[in-house]
């Protein structure tokens, strides 16, 4: 019998929740199709977290994934128009020092890193999330749309 190893997660993201699932393994020109059941913690479920706590947390890190791929798709154009000395450069410097956080003794964390702690936070352990991580994460997607907006304009 052949053996695989999945590590639970979905593609560059968080774990997946509880239930069951079809993988999909593809190896040397051949795929194979199992079904699999993942189950929640017995030590978590003890302490009262359940899998709908569970299946929740899933679904918002993967919003929390996505706006923070979508926010690295947004710096990197900025950057590349930079590079290019296509549009205005204080605007686009503007952009880019409100995506990215400067490396320096003092930084104030921007955008990126501001979500980045949000997907740690919410990460770090099988949890039933706090309201704060919901507040703070939809903070932060209201200002994504301002930034987003005005990167539409200054990269025509």
């Amino acid at each position: 019998m052949n053996r695989f190893v999945w590590d639970l997660r979905y593609l560059d993201g968080p774990l997946v929740a509880p239930g069951s699932y079809k993988v999909r393994l593809t190896a040397a020109g051949a795929t194979k199709t199992e079904f699999v059941t993942v189950k929640i913690d017995p030590r978590i479920a003890k302490d009262g977290v359940t899998v709908a706590d569970l299946v929740e947390q899933t679904k918002f890190a993967l919003k929390v994934r996505d706006q923070l791929a979508e926010a690295r798709q947004l710096a990197t154009r900025v950057r590349q128009a930079m590079d290019a000395t296509r549009g205005d450069p204080a605007k686009l410097q503007s952009l880019w020092d409100r995506l990215t956080t400067k490396s320096d003794p003092y930084e104030d964390q921007m955008f990126g890193d501001q979500v980045s702690n949000v997907n740690r936070e919410i990460n770090e352990a099988d949890q039933k999330l706090g309201a704060s991580a919901y507040e703070r994460f939809n903070e932060l997607v209201k200002e994504f749309a301002v930034i987003k907006a005005d990167a539409e304009a200054a990269l025509r």
